[in-house]
């Protein structure tokens, strides 16, 4: 078999693996009636058989690298910023990692990490190119609400002490004009928008010239030279990262009380797990309520983009790689994922055919079973506020929703947990009035998602973010973080692939 043939074979069974991994398992899927306009009483569900895993035990490190890779490719615009990365920034990257005055950096860590120069060069690339996907999806004219500009999002003075010419002035007001003519040439006529695209490509090359931030080129090789210098003090790639985007002093602090304090990061990041390198993904796999307690507590005190931001360079870095080995693969696959639809329509299918309905077809499916009764045993859980709910809320859910509500109060309980658990919503119904509050949460209407409150108290929303990223790692559960009425809330849905366990769970 020739390379390009072995090439193309390992690329295709890579995406099927991950695919089936996270779907309802490797058959064809069997695609249930849509009577219109719901199908929620009628739907066949089918449910896989897989047993639960050892929830005492840390998920695999490719499990918490594939919890992300959909979140990462499967967008609606992931296919567009996946071949950007690879296509126009990855070349940019392999331009800056050959600076004369980055290699003695790079040939220090590659000694300190005991790879070879070119291996390592070539995983930096790679790395580098993954975390300016998530940056800005590879796009050099991306602008963040927060002010941070072009594709390695810098802020002003941070780029300015990064060496990159920067005239904020100059900048903003190219970035007003550029704007005003994006509208215009969103509501012009085909005939115009070529010359509208012309001015808006000459604006962005001046505002390139004023802005460094702008410039793809500069950006990521000031980038390239910002990180490698922080090496010095943090000589693993995991925990490099993580400094550079969480903040130095969030590794430093992370690292202090993981080891209690006894000696320097830079020696933990070495030696510090027994002699060997102490990883990033080793603190995170490993930190829990009863084990390096403090750290735990400060990990889950940094927010989830903070923690999970190194699984998500990993799939990243997955993402494009498959779309270097084959973007014909990498296609299909990014469309089989569904891209801009929930996880939920992923695994089950099209939700129209999961959801109930109006309120009469909810109630009917509560009196016919197909949903039941959501208990909720008063040791870890209490009742919501009732200002909070949308008005018909109802508390029941199909039989996997309701295992796995059981398992987390279980899980959390097992975890430490001592405020009561409020779960939100459950089965809504669907509104007739598109403006009504709760019209557009159809994944409510389906009986197998539901919300739970954050708890007031800080230490248990910790064990309770806790005991859900062990879950979603897992691939037990899938998860989002929300807010109703401004209070935040995880909105929680259970895997099909364990569903008949879930229902073993739930009696």
């Amino acid at each position: 078999m020739h390379n390009s043939q072995r090439t193309i074979r390992n690329t295709v069974c890579s995406l099927a693996v991950f695919l089936c991994v996270i779907s309802l398992g490797c058959g064809k899927k069997p695609v249930p009636p849509a009577p219109p306009p719901f199908g929620g009483l009628t739907a066949s569900l089918v449910f896989g058989n897989t047993p639960l895993p050892n929830f005492a035990q840390p998920p695999s490190r490719q499990q918490a690298i594939a919890r992300w890779l959909r979140p990462v490719m499967g967008r609606s615009d992931g296919m567009a910023q996946v071949s950007a990365a690879a296509l126009q920034v990855r070349p940019l990257v392999e331009a800056a990692a050959g600076m004369p005055e980055v290699q003695p950096y790079l040939v220090k860590l590659a000694v300190l990490l005991h790879m070879s120069v070119p291996a390592l060069h070539h995983k930096w690339v790679a790395l580098q190119t993954a975390d300016l996907l998530l940056e800005s999806g590879g796009d050099s004219n991306s602008l963040s609400s927060a002010g941070a500009a072009g594709v390695a999002q810098w802020l002003p003075e941070t780029a300015q002490r990064a060496g990159l010419k920067v005239n904020v002035l100059r900048s903003n007001q190219l970035t007003a004009q550029i704007a005003t003519l994006l509208k215009s040439a969103a509501d012009a006529p085909p005939a115009g928008q070529k010359a509208l695209q012309q001015k808006i490509a000459g604006l962005q090359t001046k505002r390139a010239q004023c802005d460094e931030r702008y410039n793809a080129a500069d950006a990521i090789a000031a980038q390239t030279r910002y990180l490698l210098r922080l090496a010095v003090r943090f000589p693993a790639l995991d925990w490099l990262f993580q400094a550079y985007h969480g903040g130095e002093g969030g590794v430093l602090t992370l690292l202090r009380l993981y080891s209690g304090g006894r000696t320097s990061a830079r020696s933990l990041i070495l030696h510090g797990n027994h002699g060997m390198p102490l990883s990033f993904e080793y603190v995170y796999l490993h930190c829990t309520p009863h084990q390096h307690a403090a750290a735990f507590r400060y990990l889950y005190s940094r927010g989830d983009d903070d923690r999970h931001y190194w699984w998500k360079i990993c799939a990243a870095r997955q993402a494009v790689h498959l779309y270097l080995q084959n973007s014909t693969a990498f296609a299909s696959a990014w469309q089989a994922m569904l891209p801009g639809q929930p996880l939920l329509a992923f695994w089950y299918g099209p939700l129209k055919h999961l959801e109930f309905g109006y309120e009469p077809a909810v109630k009917q499916a509560l009196q016919q079973g197909v949903i039941q009764p959501a208990s909720c045993p008063k040791a870890v859980c209490a009742s919501p506020a009732g200002s909070v709910l949308p008005s018909g809320n109802v508390k029941a859910l199909r039989s996997p929703a309701l295992g796995m509500l059981s398992l987390l109060y279980q899980l959390y309980s097992r975890a430490g947990g001592k405020t009561p658990l409020v779960p939100g919503v459950m089965t809504l119904p669907a509104q007739p009035d598109p403006n009504a509050p709760g019209a557009h949460d159809n994944v409510y209407n389906t009986g197998l998602a539901f919300d739970i409150d954050w708890p007031e108290n800080m230490q248990d929303r910790k064990i309770m973010a806790s005991v859900l990223d062990r879950v979603t790692d897992l691939g037990v559960a899938g998860m989002i973080v929300l807010s109703r009425q401004g209070k935040p809330r995880w909105q929680i849905y259970p895997n099909p692939q364990y569903g008949s366990a879930l229902q073993r769970q739930e009696q």
